[in-house]
């Protein structure tokens, strides 16, 4: 991504991505600190020394640094302190925190980008020279996902009723031409990251890590990722453990508060695993999708029913959990693992496009006020229009928008 030149405001900054611009906040990079989602593997400093986070920290919401009492190692010697996190270097500098005693105890300087050559020069009230790394270089997925998961998390619980009266301001054909061309959008995005995955990590991997990601939904994906990169797929398939060994391998990184026992990382865990042990299980699950998917067709967002019942995709469905999850899932989250993970991988693998499948096929976890938006906007109904993922897909695009 490149960084956009135009300030919104001191803690917001505007991006160029592949699918138009889009804000960042400080806020949310702090999140991404405090949940460590980045890679922890090989932290330098800008001046070449080793760095582990053992403990990010208090996130600080008051005045002063970002984070308290850290615990850092730092080439080998171990820190307790603040961490202050910006876009760029010259941040620290604008916001004077060299000149303020609220900022001696900052032990690490985090920021967004790496500055113009080599080292650093941003230095402590005291003086000293200040310990500071690059995120962008750790983080495992390109800002564009993380600012859209972002949006997604906090419009679950947002007022829908300005979206409900927008959309019935418009005509039947004016809405249906907006929310398509907002799925596809979706589908292009999801389309697009599936083949930078795939052209890093290849089918097998690529398949392992996402379906991971995906069991640990929003809250814990950052343990189920490390836990995909700790033991690849081959690896998990064949060494003799179990989901409670993986489980504790982590276990400081769970955030079990308030997670319904059928989501319990652990369950999720010896689901995963009781796939693995199908022969070739990466391979299974493409031969299942070469055999059942079409690829392309017109697409007609108010044939759902009729689509449905012309292609089986009630049996199709049934197969899928056979074949593919093994019978050791169900509920809402396998199709939310079909539209979000499969079939985007397998139609950047294959070329085409599974467009008119993935929108058809069945809404997975979306927020209760969604459907009731797109209901209250007459877009669904249960008997001629039933809810499906393309619907749910282009409301997501409009709640990244933010129209």
């Amino acid at each position: 991504m490149d960084h956009g030149e135009k300030r919104k405001e001191l803690l917001i900054e505007e991006f160029s991505g592949d699918y138009g611009s889009f804000t960042l906040s400080e806020r949310l990079l702090q999140k991404i600190w405090m949940r460590r989602d980045f890679d922890q593997r090989n932290i330098m400093t800008l001046c070449g020394k080793q760095c582990n986070v053992i403990k990010p920290g208090a996130w600080n919401l008051h005045e002063g640094p970002d984070f308290r009492n850290a615990v850092i190692e730092l080439a080998g010697q171990k820190m307790v302190g603040d961490v202050e996190i910006h876009f760029v270097e010259d941040d620290w500098i604008a916001h004077r925190h060299f000149k303020d005693k609220n900022y001696a105890n900052v032990i690490l300087h985090v920021l967004l980008f790496r500055p113009l050559g080599t080292g650093t020069k941003v230095l402590k009230p005291d003086g000293s020279l200040m310990p500071t790394v690059a995120l962008i270089e750790l983080l495992t997925r390109s800002l564009e996902e993380y600012a859209m998961e972002d949006a997604v998390l906090f419009f679950e619980n947002r007022d829908y009723l300005s979206y409900v009266e927008c959309l019935l301001k418009m005509t039947e054909e004016e809405r249906q031409r907006l929310l398509i061309s907002k799925a596809y959008i979706r589908w292009e995005q999801k389309l697009h990251f599936a083949k930078k995955r795939l052209e890093h990590f290849g089918w097998t991997e690529s398949l392992h890590q996402l379906f991971m990601e995906a069991l640990g939904f929003h809250r814990n994906r950052v343990p189920m990722s490390k836990l995909s990169l700790r033991y690849p797929l081959r690896k998990m398939a064949e060494m003799r453990t179990n989901a409670d060994d993986l489980f504790i391998s982590v276990a400081e990184d769970w955030k079990l508060s308030g997670v319904r026992p059928a989501n319990h990382p652990r369950r999720r865990l010896n689901q995963y695993l009781t796939m693995l042990k199908v022969n070739d299980w990466p391979d299974t699950v493409f031969d299942w999708l070469e055999r059942f998917i079409e690829y392309n067709g017109s697409i007609n967002p108010f044939e759902t029913a009729m689509y449905r019942k012309e292609k089986e995709i009630f049996r199709m469905r049934k197969s899928l959990l056979d074949c593919c999850f093994c019978n050791a899932m169900g509920g809402s989250r396998v199709d939310t693992i079909f539209v979000n993970v499969m079939l985007p991988l397998f139609s950047a693998a294959k070329g085409e496009s599974c467009f008119r499948t993935w929108f058809h096929w069945f809404s997975g976890d979306a927020p209760s006020g969604l459907k009731n938006c797109l209901r209250q906007s007459q877009v669904t109904d249960h008997r001629h229009s039933p809810m499906c993922n393309g619907w749910e897909q282009s409301m997501y695009q409009i709640l990244f928008e933010g129209e």
